[in-house]
């Protein structure tokens, strides 16, 4: 084929082949010792995390365990008020 009509499958795969091996040479390059210590700080505070919210639950659940139950209020069974009837209406003989 001539230059004059490209096969785009064949643009395709030296593009992507390009890409890769772009982007492994930039990989093997990267400092790799930044990104475990991030990684590791990360886990560090959310361990953390995890340990302070298990010791405010466990606080709070001791706390309302001490504490007796209220006795529930006793509802005194009210009688229907009886009401008039309007004026100018006679009650049902």
């Amino acid at each position: 084929m001539s230059d004059d009509n490209p096969n785009p499958i064949d643009d395709l795969h030296k593009g992507f082949s390009l890409l890769l091996r772009a982007a492994k040479t930039a990989l093997e390059r990267l400092p790799t010792e930044k990104v475990g210590e991030a990684v590791l700080t990360g886990v560090r505070e959310v361990q953390r995390a995890v340990g302070n919210m298990a010791s405010t639950l466990e606080r709070d659940v001791s706390k309302r365990s001490e504490k007796p139950a209220a006795p529930p209020a006793a509802a005194e069974p009210t009688a229907p008020a009886e009401t008039p009837p309007p004026e100018g209406d006679k009650p049902a003989s």
